[in-house]
């Protein structure tokens, strides 16, 4: 299926950062990431929007992250990105927020071992400091961790001329 050129250069881009990953064994998923908060922003917007302004804070907030939670879940930011899901100790839990479990609010890629998880934030505060460290030892080793707002979304934006990474940049850079 086409789509007229729309996003051609952040899908560029995310290849770009896809092909350098596979030189480096530990990096895969850099684009997969981008292109996923790409998608999810206006998901996260379309919650938002769901949810009447005013009332407590934090009332509104848990309100939203039900609605973003059900639209992810049905497909809104695409198939390789799954809704709220819990872990233990690395481990993938089959119940919905069992005790000690940590629970970002989208995973991209395969549950089990994800090229990416994000937090959608709806207050002013980011993710502190105590639960980027309890993702750090819940999700599986090496999950990166991307904070999810209406306004845009943390995962970092590939930065490759070449395809191959900083290596293959250096290389553009010297030799163009």
């Amino acid at each position: 299926m086409t789509n007229g050129g729309a996003n051609r250069t952040a899908n560029l881009i995310a290849l770009g950062a896809d092909v350098a990953a596979l030189a480096v064994p530990f990096a895969t998923g850099a684009g997969q990431a981008y292109r996923a908060g790409n998608r999810l922003v206006p998901v996260a917007r379309q919650a938002e929007a769901m949810v009447p302004a005013g009332g407590r804070a934090n009332v509104r907030g848990t309100r939203i992250h039900t609605q973003f939670d059900r639209l992810v879940g049905g497909g809104a930011a695409g198939r390789s990105v799954s809704p709220e899901t819990a872990y233990i100790g690395g481990a993938l839990q089959p119940s919905r927020r069992p005790t000690g479990s940590i629970n970002p609010d989208a995973v991209v890629g395969s549950q089990t071992s994800p090229a990416a998880v994000f937090d959608l934030k709806t207050g002013r505060s980011g993710i502190s400091s105590r639960q980027m460290s309890r993702y750090r030892n819940g999700l599986p080793h090496g999950t990166p961790v991307y904070e999810l707002r209406t306004s845009g979304h943390g995962a970092p934006r590939p930065n490759t001329f070449t395809g191959f990474g900083a290596a293959g940049n250096t290389a553009y850079q010297a030799f163009k």
